[in-house]
């Protein structure tokens, strides 16, 4: 079990002795289950209805508790490629305005095994099959109205990255739950970074997080001088051209809940890991901002595996190429592969002692095969320090 009050030991609103297990209704299991069977008869649910959404949950909860872990990577799904939304209608026939829960998952058609293992997961908590659709290049699944009262009790409806969604507490309660969870987000989000030339591994999770109010105004004033357009079209800024007084607000107050808890969930594993702003996107609609949360070695991301949270063999990989000689194989100009580092005490104090091997800054940098600017970002920290630009100055401080 996760050892920290903030998560696993929230306390139900109504009987204040038992742990709460979400955070849309803080309440314990069986204060829940009485909470929502009234609210379903005050919104005239059908019986058949309310009779089967208490009878699951209180299967998956107390009758069989085994099959958190399941309920737990169906969560973890639904924070990944999976959504949750209420959708509001008029009814004709009634005259009046009604909504329904839609639950979606969604996946490449070309990995029909991961839409097929949705369906069999669904199966096995729910008791029958969601349905599917193929449109494109993309696999569907839809779920129906009465799972979502099940679902509602445990993560709010509405696009995350406004609603920035947390992990409900009921996954930090045991293990299983947590692997459970991080099994499915790591499979929808994760994707690896593998060097060729040194067979390093790293594996990535980003997602966003809407900014508003006055940071979102402030930022927009940035655009023209400072932005940025990646292969998509899509308009961005980084870090480093924002004013630090708004990173610090942004990275306060617009953090990235889920990203979060899995730093939290990591940490209990003992994995190393970081977790960091990335950049700001803009567009017509909104500002969001990118977390990028990183394991950064292979032997982390081997114990991912051990723990069987990831499957290598399954995972979407980028391959980079890396130089078999360091430095003197790289052509000046061309982007430095490989892990990168933090700058640090340690660091700029190799920058001044290959300094004195040199007449200036740009003398030292011809001799790093980097461009001048780039010198002085990593020795200003706006950039981080690619490990063979270290290497290469341990060697010129000794030589």
């Amino acid at each position: 079990m996760l050892k920290d009050p903030t998560y696993n030991e929230i306390k139900c609103l109504r009987c204040f002795q038992s742990f709460a297990v979400s955070y849309v209704k803080q309440y314990c299991i069986e204060c829940l289950l009485e909470i929502l069977q009234e609210r379903l008869q005050r919104y005239r649910c059908r019986r058949d209805t309310i009779k089967w959404t208490i009878t699951n949950l209180r299967t998956i909860f107390l009758e069989q508790p085994k099959l958190q872990s399941l309920f737990s990577e169906m969560i973890g799904h639904l924070l990944g490629d999976g959504s949750f939304i209420v959708v509001d209608y008029y009814d004709e026939k009634y005259r009046m305005r009604r909504h329904y829960y839609s639950i979606r998952y969604a996946t490449s058609s070309s990995k029909p095994e991961d839409a097929q293992y949705f369906i069999d997961l669904h199966r096995t908590l729910f008791g029958f099959e969601p349905k599917k659709y193929v449109r494109g290049t993309a696999i569907e699944i839809y779920s129906t109205h009465k799972v979502g009262h099940i679902i509602h009790c445990f993560l709010p409806p509405g696009r995350k990255t406004i609603i920035n969604p947390k992990i409900p507490p009921f996954i930090y309660n045991s293990s299983d739950n947590m692997i459970g969870c991080l099994k499915a987000i790591f499979k929808d989000e994760g994707y690896l970074y593998l060097y060729t030339g040194t067979e390093d591994i790293n594996l990535k999770i980003d997602m966003n997080t809407c900014v508003s109010g006055k940071v979102k105004e402030e930022l927009t004033t940035f655009l023209d001088a400072n932005h940025h357009q990646n292969s998509q079209g899509q308009t961005f800024i980084y870090k480093h051209h924002i004013p630090p007084r708004i990173m610090r607000e942004i990275e306060t107050n617009n953090r990235c809940n889920v990203l979060d808890d899995i730093s939290k969930i990591l940490t209990h594993l003992g994995i190393n890991h970081t977790l960091n702003l990335s950049r700001i996107n803009i567009n017509k609609q909104s500002v969001t901002a990118t977390w990028v949360l990183s394991i950064n070695t292979t032997e982390d991301v081997r114990k991912l595996q051990e723990l069987g949270i990831i499957d290598l063999n399954k995972m979407k990989v980028n391959m980079i190429k890396t130089p078999t000689l360091k430095m003197n194989t790289r052509k000046i100009g061309t982007r430095i592969p490989g892990t990168r580092i933090q700058i640090s005490d340690d660091t700029n104090e190799l920058f001044e002692k290959a300094r004195t091997k040199f007449k200036s800054w740009k003398e030292l940098a011809n001799a790093l095969k980097v461009h001048p600017k780039m010198l002085y970002r990593y020795r200003k920290g706006i950039s981080t320090i690619p490990t063979l630009i270290y290497e290469e100055l341990k060697r010129l401080t000794v030589t």
